[in-house]
């Protein structure tokens, strides 16, 4: 986002991120019951496990969301405390279009552990990424607001919105470059 964000004022500028699961996660579905119920897909019922994936987008959400601050206004680590103050997240899809993938396996004997293998298998063999794509609203009083939108890339799916009010104090030397 370089070229793009050169000629833009830090509150008009752009940040993707992707992200995708490190890992597994429980399997999203449970074994059919012969009687119809529940949140039946594809013949397979939800389980609670489910939410776990939504949650693998919530810590993406938050992880990448107040180093914007800093950042777009090119003052890097130049902080010295940040703190998330509310952080909402409004899932605009269902549950089927938010399962994680596993980590697919990796026999490379250089492989984190992780990638050593998948407990579930059920996804594939390649690794599923998501798209965040953030900006600040606003920053003074050493407060700054950043707003998201996490993108499923494959299918050009808007999967959430986010909006994070966050503490940012920088260091008494940092001097802002605009």
């Amino acid at each position: 986002m370089t070229a793009f964000n050169a000629s833009r004022e830090p509150i008009d500028r752009r940040q993707l991120t992707l992200y995708s699961l490190r890992g597994s996660l429980p399997s999203p579905y449970t074994n059919p019951p012969s009687t119809t119920g529940g949140n039946v897909s594809k013949g397979r019922i939800l389980s609670r496990e489910a939410n776990l994936h939504l949650v693998g987008h919530l810590y993406a959400s938050d992880r990448n969301s107040l180093f914007i601050i800093p950042n777009h206004l090119e003052l890097g680590l130049e902080f010295t405390r940040m703190a998330s103050l509310s952080h909402t997240v409004i899932f605009h899809v269902g549950i089927e279009d938010l399962l994680l993938r596993d980590e697919p396996p990796d026999d490379d004997p250089r492989a984190f552990p992780t990638a050593k293998e998948s407990k579930r298998g059920d996804y594939g063999t390649q690794r599923k990424w998501y798209m965040q794509e953030s900006w600040i609203q606003r920053v003074e009083g050493g407060r700054g607001l950043h707003t998201s939108r996490l993108w499923d890339p494959d299918t050009g799916l808007h999967i959430a919105s986010t909006m994070q009010d966050g503490l940012v104090r920088f260091k008494p030397t940092a001097q802002l470059k605009l």
